[in-house]
């Protein structure tokens, strides 16, 4: 996966959206997951682009003493629908649980 913007063509010309808004978009629809927080020091998002569809991985740490799958699974739906909302494409998350702490 990369970093390069996401290219929506549309009836007027195109729209491009920067990697790093779409990377924001994930930060805050994660913010109302209890107990996910990504992981720091390291890539913790990775998006690709394919045709009508958005392709995300996360690498998250999550809070000592939750349900880990639950949190994953919660993690992955705030995520798609917040992705979703935003660009108007089908988003796939991947989540990959490489921590817990506290």
């Amino acid at each position: 996966m990369s970093a390069k913007p996401l290219v929506l063509a549309g009836p007027h010309g195109r729209v491009e959206i920067a990697a790093d808004a779409l990377e924001t978009v994930v930060t805050h629809a994660l913010a109302d997951v209890e107990g996910a927080m990504l992981v720091r020091g390291r890539r913790a998002v990775e998006l690709a682009a394919r045709e009508g569809a958005l392709d995300v991985e996360l690498a998250l740490v999550v809070t000592a003493g939750l349900v880990l799958p639950e949190v994953g699974e919660r993690a992955q739906r705030a995520v798609a629908e917040a992705v979703g909302g935003m660009t108007g494409l089908q988003a796939r998350v991947d989540v990959a649980i490489v921590g817990v702490e506290g």
